[in-house]
């Protein structure tokens, strides 16, 4: 398996009992892939393997996977076709991929509705700076055509929408978000070291609550070649596209 995002970590502890003969385990059981891997060289997973890797120049073996996992990947990235391309490349017949993504451009600020979204500078200035190099905001919508266009059949999706409010993961991701490009925003001048500081102590207030763009998670299988048999479920029986990704994922509540 190749995955790219906040799945490796169940899928590499439960792999050995869900998967079972279905995938080559051993020490290159599950390849982790990141353009950073500072956070993840700690891991002492007998069948995870770290890689610092970029899935839009850096090669990946070819029919090789029998998943490929990606979240929140290809809309920051200019060259997203080439690196599905990619991932579609590594899949053996049959295999699938599972790819997340948000669509932020279908739920606008609404100034009735959720007024406290207006107010928070930081997050125009954020999302400014990602639109400046080269952010899709609609590629969660895109991503059924396009997981399409790339030959994968069986394609499905369906999308996900979450209110976010203190101490929940989105919060904390927003937080991760404005810490990594604090020094990038105030210095192409969008916002103040004032600007910056109140609107983190915000994400802690109360009644603080916005809408999370849609999550869409798509999937498809790789074509199968003559005589070959499907590799399998993801990672086990399932129906419904957000059953499949919930799974995936192993939230609580979601048991095969």
């Amino acid at each position: 398996m190749a995955l790219a995002g906040t799945a490796w970590r169940w899928v590499a502890a439960t792999a050995q009992s869900q998967l079972g003969s279905r995938v080559g385990l051993g020490p290159q059981g599950v390849l982790v892939t990141d353009i950073d891997p500072r956070f993840l060289e700690s891991l002492k997973l007998p069948n995870l393997e770290v890689r610092r890797h970029h899935i839009a120049s850096d090669p990946l073996p070819e029919a090789f996977f029998d998943l490929v996992h990606s979240r929140l990947v290809l809309l920051h990235l200019p060259e997203r076709e080439k690196a599905l391309a990619r991932m579609v490349a590594a899949l053996k017949p049959g295999g699938w991929l599972v790819d997340e993504e948000f669509d932020s451009s279908s739920t606008p600020s609404d100034p009735i509705v959720n007024p406290g979204r207006l107010f928070r500078k930081t997050h125009i200035a954020m999302t400014r700076l990602m639109d400046n190099h080269g952010l899709d905001r609609a590629y969660g919508r895109r991503l059924f055509g396009r997981l399409r266009a790339h030959g994968l059949t069986s394609v499905a999706a369906e999308g996900r929408i979450f209110m976010w409010h203190p101490g929940c993961p989105g919060a904390s991701l927003l937080r991760a978000n404005y810490e990594q490009l604090h020094s990038a925003m105030i210095d192409a001048g969008y916002i103040t070291e004032e600007d910056f500081d109140r609107d983190m102590a915000r994400l802690d207030d109360p009644s603080f609550m916005m809408p999370s763009p849609i999550l869409l998670g798509g999937l498809g299988t790789a074509a199968l070649t003559e005589g070959r048999f499907p590799v399998g479920t993801l990672p086990v029986p399932f129906t419904g596209v957000a059953r499949k990704l919930r799974i995936f994922r192993g939230e609580a509540g979601y048991r095969p």
